[in-house]
């Protein structure tokens, strides 16, 4: 059981029933959110399990806003329709499908096995990690691979993403901040492979070096399925 819970001192967070015990799943930029939201009261929720994952979808309509934790995982992310909150208004499980209904009235399928909205966009999909600093001290990025599964799909015809090569190979743009996510690089986009291509690498290389540390941040707007597994960063210390 999973729900938006309040303390003593009334700041809301998202709490799980553990045996008879109360254990919270909202970590603490979660909280911070929530706490500068004016309307909680009309905050509604629903969980769904996929594949292997649970997740608990949290909208708050007054903010225009939606936040989704991934049960398995214990993170949170967001989802959004033109820059607003989630699409979904109700949800069931009808014959194995997950079915949502809109504002409007409409049903829709929902599945992570499409990879358009309910007008035919393709979806954007953007992961950013945790800032990363060394004590202080310079570093220089030789390069960045981020992990992912490659050559599992080659895009389809009129393609959202323009700069895909004859429409073949999913594209990946990297954006690099160097003072805390306040401004972005683009460090431009690569390919991370087309249909066969299992051993394509996402690699860039030559990035420059901070003083203040590194924040990356990765969009994928092609229309494929998408699994990234992680990154590894070549870096050198310099002196502080």
């Amino acid at each position: 059981i999973i729900w938006l819970a309040s303390d003593a001192a009334g700041k809301s967070y998202v709490a799980a029933l553990t045996g008879y015990s109360t254990k919270p799943l909202s970590t603490a930029p979660i909280n911070e959110a929530m706490e500068r939201y004016g309307v909680l009261s009309d905050a509604f929720a629903y969980t769904y399990r996929e594949g292997d994952n649970q997740f608990y979808s949290l909208t708050f309509p007054s903010q225009n806003v939606t936040w989704v934790l991934d049960v398995g995982t214990s993170m949170w992310h967001q989802r959004s329709v033109n820059g607003g909150r989630d699409l979904p208004d109700h949800y069931t499980l009808w014959n194995d499908r997950h079915v949502v209904g809109d504002s409007s009235g409409k049903l829709w399928l929902m599945s992570q096995e499409y990879q358009t909205d309910n007008n035919g966009m393709g979806l954007k999909r953007v992961r950013s990690c945790q800032h990363v600093k060394a004590e202080n001290r310079v570093t220089f990025l030789d390069e960045l691979e981020i992990e992912i599964e490659a050559g599992t799909a080659s895009l389809p015809a009129g393609s959202v993403y323009p700069s895909s090569p004859a429409n073949t190979e999913p594209m990946a743009r990297l954006e690099v901040s160097k003072d805390g996510g306040h401004t972005w690089v683009d460090c431009g986009s690569k390919g991370f492979g087309a249909q066969g291509r299992y051993k394509k690498r996402l690699v860039w290389r030559r990035l420059g070096y901070s003083r203040n540390g590194w924040t990356f941040r990765l969009t994928i707007t092609d229309t494929v399925r998408t699994y990234i597994l992680g990154a590894v960063g070549k870096f050198r210390a310099g002196t502080k």
